[in-house]
């Protein structure tokens, strides 16, 4: 079992209400974990169900009594950064049982890592990330707090920095650094290091 950075008893609240939420959700569900109710400050989405879940009111209206656990379902790195920091809530975990995990893995809080994704030995997941369906951590990388990436691949040795996006489909080849903030566009094949908040495109990626 990879080192799970979580204690969850009771509820979880969601934070968000579209797309994203709808397949975090369902990565919960399938996980074991009970929904409290989805929350969001897109006023016209409150009163509505999702997978049959209320969405019970804004953000703010998350109440750590009755839902003491969270998890932010919002693809924006720069947005769940500011939720994370702000609201009150125990960040869970969220690992679909389809994923594989094999050992000496850390994950850490508010992660969601979704069906068919591979996280290899001695991987490192910082906390609120999001790796999208089929995405895979090679062994020994590291994942800093707050990346996204969708349906890409980090390979051995990387290092990904905080908040960094990643692509449909991109890749990193083994050993690359990649800084804060970065953008990796879609189909993007990595072969040198990528500095703090560049954006990169193509095979093989250059700056834009």
């Amino acid at each position: 079992m990879p080192n799970v950075d979580q204690e969850a008893t009771g509820p979880v609240a969601v934070l968000g209400a579209g797309d994203q939420a709808i397949m975090v959700a369902s990565v919960l569900i399938d996980a074991g974990y009970a929904i409290g109710g989805f929350y969001t400050d897109d006023r016209a989405a409150i009163g509505n169900r999702i997978l049959g879940i209320e969405v019970k009111g804004t953000i703010a209206d998350a109440d750590p009594c009755l839902t003491p656990n969270g998890i932010i379902a919002i693809g924006s790195n720069e947005a769940r950064k500011k939720l994370a920091k702000s609201v009150p809530l125990n960040w869970i975990t969220a690992v679909h049982p389809s994923v594989v995990v094999l050992p000496e893995v850390e994950i850490g809080k508010g992660t969601v890592i979704f069906p068919g994704s591979v996280v290899e030995v001695g991987a490192r997941i910082g906390e609120h990330v999001i790796l999208n369906t089929m995405s895979s951590a090679a062994h020994h990388c590291s994942i800093g707090d707050y990346v996204h990436l969708v349906k890409a691949n980090v390979s051995s040795h990387c290092v990904v920095e905080e908040g960094v996006f990643m692509g449909i489909q991109s890749t990193l080849t083994p050993g690359i650094s990649v800084g804060a903030w970065a953008t990796i566009g879609a189909g993007s094949v990595v072969l040198h290091d990528v500095a703090p908040n560049e954006t990169v495109v193509g095979t093989p990626a250059r700056p834009i």
